[in-house]
């Protein structure tokens, strides 16, 4: 085998995911499974499909992700602007099911800071808005909604 080859192409297996890594050091070249698009460090890939915020995640988790979580405002801008300004599922969810808690956090367990809540938001109406969607009323303003509401969703795959 011609080791040269070798380091210019590596496989990573992320939780049973492929992702190539082509060339090496400043170089280097991710190559994220089909349907997904590299952006700082993570594959990325807007769903079509309009399910809840559960199944969502199940289809998320079966690619090797989960649903996406916002660290920044150029990864918030890029989301939103992935899912073409559609109402979409991010990875937020409600700390606790009750009516006051106004905090959140991100499914992948990365630590929450940034955050892009539409004025008046998050204000769980009804008492039962406990997942996060993104894109509402403008590009990549958040809103807290119903986890039963079938909508597409964003999924990532963090590389690093």
């Amino acid at each position: 085998m011609d080791t040269t080859a070798a380091l210019l192409r590596t496989a990573v297996f992320l939780a049973g995911t492929c992702i190539l890594v082509e060339g090496g050091g400043i170089g280097a070249q991710v190559i994220c499974p089909a349907g997904y698009k590299y952006y700082q460090g993570s594959c990325y890939s807007f769903k079509t499909e309009v399910v809840n915020f559960e199944t969502a995640r199940e289809i998320c988790q079966a690619d090797g992700g989960d649903l996406t979580s916002i660290m920044t405002r150029s990864e918030n801008i890029y989301v939103g602007n992935m899912a073409d300004g559609q109402r979409s599922w991010i990875g937020g969810i409600r700390t606790k099911s009750d009516a006051v808690t106004t905090s959140f956090r991100w499914v992948s367990r990365e630590p929450w800071g940034f955050t892009s809540w539409r004025k008046r938001e998050p204000n769980n109406w009804g008492g039962r808005e406990h997942c996060i969607e993104t894109n509402f009323v403008r590009r990549a303003w958040w809103n807290d909604h119903f986890c039963t509401k079938e909508k597409p969703f964003v999924c990532e795959i963090s590389i690093l």
